[in-house]
């Protein structure tokens, strides 16, 4: 990756409003700012055709790029499932690289849920936004406290 954000830079560096985010493992190239959108995908796609070994996620304003054999987020979870010998899983997320893990869902015990609505999501329920997390999580622990979350008078 340390060969692919330098030539990314030596590229892209320059474009106005792209911005090339270094993520240790991987990299991602955002170009909401871009005064062209248009172009500065083609720039981007033109960019990432020249190196090899890697794997390209598109998203919102957004390309991740990952070594080709890295995995998916779907194979972490599951490889941490298996460290912490948890038979289900909570997984909120709200990127197109979540959609491995959503897909989990129809094989695994995991409790899928997007953050925004999207058509052709495999999550199993969605919320409007971060803010919701919170509340869903405070739901979830008021379910396993005795009597909905409310403490017991004594």
């Amino acid at each position: 990756m340390r060969d692919c954000r330098r030539s990314l830079r030596a590229s892209l560096g320059l474009v106005r409003g792209m911005v090339i985010e270094d993520k240790r493992f991987s990299v991602a190239i955002h170009f909401r700012q871009a005064d062209d959108r248009r172009k500065a995908q083609r720039l981007i796609r033109d960019a990432l055709s020249t190196i090899t070994g890697i794997r390209t996620v598109p998203g919102n304003c957004v390309f991740d790029v990952l070594p080709a054999d890295s995995g998916t987020k779907a194979t972490a979870l599951l490889r941490l499932m298996g460290i912490l010998r948890t038979e289900v899983c909570l997984y909120i997320g709200d990127d197109v690289t979540d959609e491995d893990v959503f897909r989990l869902r129809h094989t695994n015990p995991v409790l899928a849920i997007r953050v925004g609505k999207s058509c052709g999501s495999q999550a199993a329920y969605f919320i409007h936004s971060q803010r919701e997390i919170d509340r869903v999580l405070r739901m979830l622990l008021a379910l396993q406290q005795p009597h909905g979350g409310r403490e017991e008078e004594h």
